[in-house]
């Protein structure tokens, strides 16, 4: 987990929890809590359905969907893909690279953009339709 992640999550913890213990350096975020043991899949999937039907989410998300969410956010804030790479803990940088190819570079969402700024201000042009090609 990247250090910021961790400084905002503790940062977290502390606001809404001020008498937590100090936890051990080592401690898992997503610990068993009985045995403190790393949780199992099926633990994890059960504990995100759990979370996604209050929150009013699909419970077809998976972890794969909120690992995708976080990359595809953090390439499109133009994180370099070999940090990106680091912290999603991919051993090849063409795993990482698919996230950079979901959010286009700021030049190019403007260049999108005002196409469809132009587009919908010029609705009576004389384009043709793709039935007059």
């Amino acid at each position: 987990m990247p250090d910021v992640v961790a400084t905002h999550l503790e940062r977290l913890l502390r606001a809404y929890h001020p008498d937590t213990v100090e936890p051990h350096p080592d401690a898992l975020v997503f610990g068993h809590p009985i045995t403190g043991d790393p949780l199992g899949h099926r633990l994890m999937y059960e504990r995100l359905r759990a979370a996604l039907k209050p929150a009013g989410l699909d419970e077809a998300f998976a972890w794969h969907t909120l690992c995708h969410s976080y990359g595809t956010a953090l390439a499109g804030q133009g994180v370099p893909m070999r940090t990106l790479q680091e912290w999603m803990g991919h051993k090849d940088i063409q795993t990482t690279q698919r996230y950079a190819d979901y959010c286009p570079n700021p030049g190019e969402r403007d260049v999108v953009e005002a196409a469809f700024a132009r587009s919908s201000t010029n609705a009576s042009t004389n384009l043709p339709t793709p039935a007059q090609n």
